[in-house]
C-alpha cells in the first residue's frame, strides 16, 4: 500500500509539473479564458491550475475531488491516496 501511495504522489507531482505546458497550449489556442471541467485526480490538478493561472479560468467545475485546502487538512497519505 505504501508503494502505491508513493506512486500516486509521484504521479500528482509529475502532473503538476505539466501545468506550464497546459498554460502554453491554452494561450497558443487563441483563447484568453476557458471553463475548466475536471473529475477525480484531474480535479486536484485543475485546482492547482486555477490557483496558479486564475486569470485564464472563466469557470472551474470540479467533480468528485476535494479543494486544495481540503487536501491539506489532516488527511493521512493513505486517506489522500484512497480518495
Amino acid at each position: 500500500m505504501l508503494c502505491q501511495s508513493i506512486l500516486n504522489i509521484a504521479q500528482l507531482l509529475f502532473s503538476v509539473s505539466l501545468l506550464p505546458l497546459y498554460h502554453r497550449e491554452l494561450s497558443a489556442s487563441g483563447y484568453e479564458k476557458a471553463t475548466m471541467v475536471a473529475h477525480d485526480w484531474g480535479g486536484v490538478l485543475t485546482w492547482h491550475f486555477a490557483v496558479q493561472y486564475a486569470h485564464m479560468c472563466e469557470r472551474v467545475v470540479i467533480m468528485n475531488a476535494p479543494s486544495g485546502k481540503a487536501d491539506r487538512r489532516g488527511l493521512t497519505i493513505k486517506q489522500y491516496c484512497a480518495s
